[in-house]
């Protein structure tokens, strides 16, 4: 599992369900819970669940995990607070005064620290947490985390709090690698979504994915690869699924009912440079249309960006353009 989610990441239910394992008590050795901790690189967003599991394991308890558990945890809070849902963020917001009263568990003190300057605004510096600080100060003596948020505090009440509370930063990421490793899978992540969004560009299997939708579809409503009129001995573009495929059935396939996909659908586009008979009047005629609306100021912005967009992939895709309206603009 844990070599997984190193070279994949964790999907949002995984990593609650992760959370909630390590917050409740289980048969796993500590060992075993550290290695997931270490291993929780989440694919996207952090939600607010997963916060709140979290701060809901803290304290002092049998029920409780043990306390060098909860400090990895936190330490896991700072590295991907960057990545919390707004939502999320707000949780520990809320949760300001639960958080400062733990600060008298010094094994997770440091954390703490961390968390609570990085979340605390104006409203949360209260006096009688000055005073806290202060007492506790006087007590750990010259403590950098505890300074560090001191150091917050006087930022808003200078006249309050004087004295030396240190220069520079009191707090650094725990791991500078795994928040390093952390940015690319979630950047691995986002790429996969965007191919998968894209569909299959240089694939042996027709586009529908690209097409579903009103979101997804390209402009003028371009129709997916579909074909109608097959019979017994025919094959459609849809039961293509390789190179092989397409090669060994070329002179079986059947014409689909909308040429003009061949705009965005690569098997279909393979198909015709193949088959160099097949009529483009059809996405000749569309990209007239858009073309005018275009040029005439009638399309909005989103049409001109999606028709731009489609006849830069099907450039980047047939290496050629075979379309009159590409050829007349030429002449």
């Amino acid at each position: 599992m844990a070599s997984v989610a190193y070279s994949q990441g964790v999907l949002p239910d995984e990593l609650l369900d992760l959370v909630d394992l390590i917050a409740t008590p289980s048969h796993l050795d500590q060992a075993s819970l550290n290695s997931i901790i270490r291993n929780l690189y989440p694919t996207g967003k952090v939600s607010e669940d997963v916060v709140i599991k979290v701060i809901g394991c803290l304290g002092l308890g049998e029920i409780r995990p043990s306390l060098t558990l909860q400090s990895a945890l936190l330490s896991w809070v700072i590295q991907v607070y960057h990545v919390l849902q707004v939502p999320a963020q707000a949780v520990l917001s809320r949760a300001y005064s639960v958080l400062f009263n733990l600060l008298d568990v010094s094994a997770t003190r440091p954390q703490l620290f961390h968390i609570l300057a990085i979340i605390t605004r104006r409203k949360h510096v209260q006096h009688y947490r000055i005073q806290a600080l202060l007492n506790l100060s006087r007590q750990a003596g010259n403590d950098r985390h505890l300074q560090g948020l001191l150091r917050v505090y006087r930022n808003y009440y200078p006249e309050i709090i004087v004295g030396n509370t240190g220069k520079g930063s009191a707090f650094k990421m725990p791991d500078s690698e795994w928040r390093e490793r952390l940015s690319v899978i979630q950047k691995m992540h986002r790429e996969q979504q965007q191919s998968s969004l894209q569909g299959p560009r240089d694939g042996f299997k027709t586009n529908q994915q690209l097409l579903s939708g009103s979101k997804a579809a390209g402009p003028g409503g371009l129709p997916p690869v579909q074909t109608s009129n097959a019979h017994e001995k025919s094959v459609t573009l849809e039961e293509i699924d390789s190179a092989e495929s397409l090669a060994a059935n070329l002179e079986k396939i059947e014409q689909p009912d909308h040429l003009v996909a061949v705009l965005v659908d690569p098997l279909l586009q393979k198909f015709m440079m193949l088959r160099p008979d097949l009529d483009l009047k059809r996405a000749s005629a569309w990209m007239d249309v858009q073309l005018a609306e275009i040029l005439s100021g009638e399309a909005d912005d989103r049409t001109v960006g999606e028709t731009l967009r489609v006849i830069l992939e099907y450039a980047r895709s047939t290496k050629v353009s075979t379309l009159p309206v590409f050829q007349l603009s030429r002449s």
